[in-house]
């Protein structure tokens, strides 16, 4: 800490510092501790990948705070795990600076700009996709229907109108043969007048040839009537054939438009569009990672402490609230009290961990017990003769540091009163068995 730190908030001496907890705060910052073997070397960024990463990931999963991904990288995960840890102790991380917010905000506008496109280009495939409005396939169909009696009505028409056209040329040809027959009879008539004899008088013949004239002329004025009903006819002819043939136009138009109209759409122009656009929302979201990736709150150096072991107490704090940090600021030991002592080899196999032990410090005048809470795989560990086996044993209550105790271990007990015999006072008998001999009161 440099030497113009502040103490804002000092230790107190007798605290137990659990992992996760607040160690003292200098000009307004904390400093917390956490478990794990790694000094904290250096201030953790996003983006970095380490040991010290992974440890800083599994301490922040033990006191709560989960990083989703336990697996070395500091991430977007890490880094909110961090900030919740900082929050929930009252204060705020040290995040990004302005330059990467000013990153940050770019990238999410972006981002937030492509997922629009992709929002109205689903929007415009569905549309697309929609089924026509039920009215609009009865108008279809009515088009198709009337289309049909069109041409119903057309060939009905054609079909009198041939017959009327074909019965008026039946019957000018019909007139042209009466006609001709007529001059024909005419014209013998004035033949055979002109050759009689005695001869005919010149009114006879006049009234002869005055018949043979108008019978000429009814025949012409007949056949000109049959060329104007053959022309009428095909006239006729191709109007019917006209109409039917506009009429199967329209009703094929009308089938084709239903068709069309009730065929699926090809909706692949707005399946492409649809495509580029979550492309395009794909590489925003990746650079607007990157940039969070880069802008993430940081694990700083100087306001995180890895211990090797927590808890731990504060035995003595050198500083007090506006004090200046130069040196020295508190001294502190395990939390946890242990006995080291030994057993003889040959008793190793009565004594196992879990055992309770009587404690007693004659020095303070305190009885109590213990635990075993360790014991030696092998005879000579933890520096004791090679003939022992080392025991850890954890007191019920703390004792004074640095005096020496004495432990009993009992391993075998009754359930009430025995009567105990010195050796001394067995005897053996002529068999070999053992003999005691008891006087009572009485």
């Amino acid at each position: 800490l440099g030497g113009t730190s502040i103490v804002t908030l000092a230790p107190e001496e007798g605290t137990d510092l659990t992992e996760g907890s607040l160690v003292i705060e200098v000009s307004g910052r904390p400093i917390l501790v956490l478990e794990g073997e790694l000094p904290m070397f250096r201030t953790i960024r996003p983006g970095d990948e380490g040991d010290d990463v992974l440890q800083l990931e599994e301490a922040l999963a033990r006191i709560g705070f989960d990083p989703v991904n336990v697996d070395g990288k500091y991430d977007t995960d890490t880094a909110a795990a961090l900030d919740a840890w900082y929050r929930s102790l009252g204060y705020e991380p040290i995040g990004p600076n302005e330059q990467e917010k000013a990153e940050l905000d770019a990238a999410k506008a972006a981002l937030d700009s492509t997922k629009q496109q992709v929002t109205f280009a689903r929007q415009a495939l569905n549309a697309s996709k929609a089924p026509l409005p039920q009215s609009t396939i009865l108008e279809l169909d009515a088009m198709v229907a009337s289309a049909e009696r069109m041409l119903e009505d057309a060939t009905a028409n054609a079909e009198v109108a041939d017959a009327a056209a074909a019965a008026s040329v039946a019957a000018a040809q019909q007139a042209v043969a009466d006609a001709g027959t007529a001059k024909t009879a005419a014209d013998q008539a004035l033949a055979e007048g002109q050759a009689a004899d005695p001869p005919l008088t010149p009114e006879e013949l006049a009234d002869l040839e005055r018949a043979a004239t108008e019978a000429a002329t009814a025949l012409t004025a007949a056949e000109a009537e049959l060329a104007q009903a053959e022309i009428d006819e095909d006239q006729i002819n191709r109007d019917g054939a006209n109409s039917i043939a506009a009429a199967e136009d329209q009703l094929a138009i009308e089938k084709a438009r239903r068709t069309e109209a009730l065929t699926p759409p090809d909706t692949s122009e707005q399946e492409a569009a649809l495509s580029e656009a979550r492309k395009q929302q794909t590489e925003a979201q990746s650079a607007y990672d990157a940039v969070l990736a880069r802008s993430g709150v940081n694990a700083l150096r100087s306001e995180i402490m890895f211990m090797k072991r927590l808890p731990v107490r504060i035995d003595r704090v050198w500083v007090e609230r506006g004090d200046g940090v130069g040196g020295d600021v508190m001294q502190v030991t395990g939390s946890e009290m242990a006995i080291d002592t030994s057993i003889p080899l040959a008793d190793s196999d009565l004594i196992n961990v879990g055992d309770e032990v009587q404690i007693e410090d004659s020095f303070s005048d305190i009885t109590t017990t213990g635990t075993v809470t360790k014991k030696g795989d092998r005879p000579g560990t933890n520096n004791v003769g090679g003939d022992r086996i080392y025991l850890e044993v954890v007191p019920a209550e703390d004792l004074q540091e640095g005096f020496n105790v004495k432990l009993t271990i009992p391993v075998e007990s009754t359930g009430g009163d025995v009567l105990a015999v010195p050796l001394a006072a067995l005897s053996a008998t002529a068999d070999g068995s053992t003999r005691v001999e008891v006087e009572h009161d009485d």
